[in-house]
């Protein structure tokens, strides 16, 4: 009978045991997706703060930075609403489209009153279409939502690639899309 006594007592304990373990692993699931939601809400989180800086930066009136848009309407927001914007359509494996970026980046902080972006020739194939953009880099100077002039190549900035970014800004002064900076405004004067 003791030996009987004894048996039951080690199943039980080891039945004690097994159904310990076992509640301890669902605790260590319920760990998990407690470990697991926390990731996606502070990924959530910070992924919404990223959406909101951008939307405040795209809204923004002159925003003094040159931005990238990612879609046809992002593109028909801002030019609609925008009184003088400078569009750059370009293609990332292009380096003529960077160096043209670099310009537009120093013209950018220089001139706030004027919008500047750049959107991937490639994501807009409705409005490449429409405004017969063949050659790239193709900066388009917009006032008022009408094109005013078209920068097309490289071909009107002596088709090189070491040109002055003066020779962009006059091209954008001309075309009244940038108006001319007061020297005490801005003391730093870019010749790259």
């Amino acid at each position: 009978m003791e030996a009987q006594q004894k048996t039951n007592f080690i199943n039980e304990t080891q039945i004690s045991t097994i159904n310990e373990n076992e509640n301890e692993n669902e605790q260590d699931d319920f760990d998990f997706e407690d470990e697991n939601d926390s990731f996606w809400d502070s990924y959530k989180e910070s992924r919404m703060a990223e959406i909101k800086k951008r939307i405040n930066i795209i809204e923004s009136h002159g925003n003094g930075g040159y931005i990238e848009i990612f879609s046809e309407k992002e593109f028909v927001d801002i030019s609609s609403n925008s009184q003088k914007l400078v569009c750059h359509f370009y293609h990332k494996q292009f380096t003529r489209c960077l160096v043209i970026d670099k310009h537009l980046s120093i013209l950018a902080d220089k001139y706030n009153a004027t919008k500047f972006v750049k959107i991937d020739a490639l994501q807009a194939p409705f409005f490449t279409d429409r405004l017969k953009i063949r050659v790239l880099p193709c900066v388009l100077s917009f006032v008022g939502g009408i094109v005013v002039d078209r920068l097309v190549g490289f071909e009107e900035l002596g088709n090189r690639d070491d040109f002055k970014t003066q020779v962009v800004e006059r091209r954008l002064l001309r075309a009244g899309v940038i108006t001319k900076v007061k020297k005490n405004e801005n003391s730093d004067s870019e010749d790259d």
